[in-house]
């Protein structure tokens, strides 16, 4: 998994990452409030999130 999450300061830890009801579930007890979250930004990823047609999920984040 490649998925990390930050709060207000952006300082961006590994998060642990579930799948429920077709939602992306995020989380990581370092991180009391999360903020912000992205997916897939490590040079070599070893994330392997995928749709409901097997096709991957491009990198993402909400860090505007």
């Amino acid at each position: 998994k490649d998925v990390f999450i930050a709060g207000s300061d952006k300082v961006f830890v590994k998060a642990k990452a579930e799948i429920v009801d077709n939602r992306l579930w995020v989380w990581s007890l370092k991180v009391k409030e999360p903020k912000f979250v992205k997916y897939g930004y490590t040079p070599y990823t070893t994330g392997n999130l995928i749709n409901k047609n097997n096709l991957p999920a491009s990198t993402f984040s909400n860090l505007n």
